[in-house]
Formats: C-alpha cells, sequence, structure tokens
C-alpha cells in the first residue's frame, strides 16, 4: 500500500519512523527547513523506546501528479487542516483513508464536508513527541500509544485493521478500535481538565 505522512512534526515524524520499517511505500509531505533537513540527511527518530534512523526517505514538498494513496496520516496542525484537504484531493480516491491526528473534535467533521470518501475514520495519539531545531524527532517519555477506527461501526475496516496489526509487529502501538469516537472525546476533555 501507499502510505502518505502529511506533516513532519512530533506525531507524523514518529509515527513515519516505524512505518518505514513495514512492507509498504512510506511518503512524506512536509516544507521549508524539515523538508530540507530530511531530504539531505534521512530521518532520525530519538526515543527512550529506541533510536530510528533512515537515510533515505520519500520526503517531498510538492507530491508528484501520479499519485494515489491508500491511507493518508493528517499529522498538520489544525489551523492547516482545510488547506491540506484541499491540496488532497486530487492524491486520493472514495477507498483511500484518512487518519486525522489533530487534537479537538472537528477534523473528522472537516474531512467529511470536503471530501467524498466510501468511509469516514478517526484517529487519536496519546504522544508528546515534537521536532528539534537540527529537525531530528524527539520522543518525550514511554508513552506512544495510537488509535484509529472508524466513525461509523457498521462499515468493513479490515484494510485498517489489517494495517495496524502489521505495524503492531515492528513496534509501534496502533490499535484498531471500533469506539473511535469514545477516544477521539476523552483526549479532548482530557486537554480541557489541563
Amino acid at each position: 500500500m501507499k502510505v502518505l505522512i502529511f506533516g513532519l512534526g512530533g506525531v507524523g515524524g514518529f509515527l513515519g519512523s516505524y512505518l518505514l520499517k513495514t512492507e509498504n511505500e512510506i511518503f512524506f509531505l512536509s516544507r521549508g527547513k524539515t523538508f530540507e533537513n530530511i531530504n539531505k540527511n534521512g530521518l532520525t527518530m530519538k526515543s527512550e523506546l529506541g533510536e530510528i534512523k533512515f537515510k533515505k526517505v520519500n520526503i517531498f514538498e510538492k507530491l508528484p501528479t501520479n499519485l494515489i494513496f491508500d491511507i493518508v496520516i493528517l499529522s498538520v496542525k489544525l489551523y492547516d487542516l482545510e488547506s491540506s484537504i484541499d491540496y488532497l484531493k486530487e492524491f486520493i480516491n472514495e477507498k483511500t483513508i484518512i487518519l486525522p491526528f489533530q487534537n479537538g473534535v472537528f477534523s473528522e467533521e472537516v474531512i467529511y464536508k470536503k471530501i467524498l470518501l466510501k468511509n469516514y475514520y478517526g484517529a487519536v495519539a496519546q504522544i508528546s513527541a515534537s521536532i528539534s531545531d537540527n529537525k531530528e524527532i524527539i520522543h518525550h517519555g514511554r508513552l506512544a500509544t495510537f488509535f484509529v477506527g472508524p466513525i461509523k461501526k457498521n462499515i468493513n475496516s479490515n484494510i485498517l485493521s489489517n494495517f495496524t496489526e502489521e505495524c503492531q509487529t515492528k513496534g509501534l502501538d496502533i490499535r484498531f478500535t471500533k469506539n473511535i469516537g469514545c477516544k477521539i472525546w476523552e483526549k479532548f476533555i482530557f486537554f480541557i481538565c489541563l
């Protein structure tokens, strides 16, 4: 499968470093100094869980027009969400799985309103990670758990379920759930209480 990491910061970089271990074709979309540095030096992720380094990754500032992605991990900031979705339209089809990892409860609704897809999915990241000045991904602490799943419970999610199982064999704690709505609201409530 072709998987796009759209937004190469702490979350996108952490996920991408593990996804590069899978048999999938992994692509990154980034800009500016992050693009320049990772394009030149590769992707490095430092964590108490272990360091991962790939000297060469498929990273773009602008995607080639002939790509259609099976899965998009949307890890841009919330304020970039709508423009990112507009950009994505020519690189997806109705079967593409979009996993929005923004904080809050609005990403899934924005995607639903802007793109016609067969199914809609949610995603939650429980992690503290950032990108350093020299563009290395830094994972803070040991918590790194991700949840993904369909917004509607009655849809066939075998592709996503199988994808999470493959990722787990490579050490990534990404869990498929049929109750992603609850996970999204739990995280939102957690942030409100801080």
